[in-house]
């Protein structure tokens, strides 16, 4: 009498392609949970860079106009350094001036300068290059009543991707604020806004349209 060994049954084919179209579900749900997981975190992280350089660009503009500086006009106030100009204008190209005006404000290029130097400011919104869809804020500071004379200017870009910039300013007595001033004017009388209104619109980026920030300044002029 013959006797046969039991032998284990093995995988068939057709189970072998089930577990493997199995696990290639498992791998892509995996896969795009992760791809997911990443992309909402690349948002997260842009979303507070743009609100990070934001808030640091309308802090930098609010030292500047708290510091203002004002001293008395002699000749025509149109040739003053101390002349606080803004409403924007069109000065070259795709670059705009927003305001220019002398202030005790400055970010230190210098560390070993004089720390309560007077500087001509002035904030410009400018294109990087012809056909560009948003702005650079760009800050340019010269100094030009400081221990050594007249300083050579210096420039920094703050923000980009800048879609619009407002600056409305108003006076002493409240009311409706205005969209220009010239303290060289004979209404203001060589004073500069005692109120400014910032607001910055950027980018956010892809799919995120834009950020709107605001701020109330109430210089102080020395």
């Amino acid at each position: 009498m013959s006797r046969f060994g039991s032998h284990p049954a093995g995988f068939t084919l057709i189970e072998i392609l089930i577990a493997l179209a199995i696990l290639a579900l498992v791998l892509s749900s995996l896969f795009s949970a992760y791809s997911e997981t990443l992309a909402t975190t690349e948002l997260v992280e842009t979303s507070k860079e743009v609100d990070q350089a934001a808030r640091l660009t309308l802090a930098q503009m609010a030292d500047d106009l708290k510091s203002l500086y004002q001293q008395e006009v002699k000749g025509d106030p149109k040739d003053s350094p101390y002349r606080f100009v803004g409403g924007g204008k069109e000065t070259e190209g795709d670059t705009l001036e927003v305001m220019t005006f002398a202030s005790t404000g400055h970010l230190g290029f210098d560390p070993t300068g004089p720390s309560m130097c007077i500087n001509r400011i002035a904030y410009v919104l400018r294109k990087a290059k012809e056909g560009d869809q948003y702005f650079q804020l760009i800050r340019r500071e010269r100094p030009f009543a400081d221990f050594e004379g007249q300083g050579e200017e210096r420039e920094v870009e703050l923000a980009d991707a800048v879609e619009e910039l407002v600056v409305s300013y108003g006076d002493e007595g409240g009311g409706s604020l205005a969209d220009a001033w010239d303290s060289a004017s004979p209404e203001h009388g060589g004073q500069p806004p005692r109120l400014v209104q910032l607001r910055l619109k950027v980018a956010a980026g892809p799919s995120q349209g834009s950020r709107i920030f605001t701020a109330l300044v109430a210089s102080t002029a020395r």
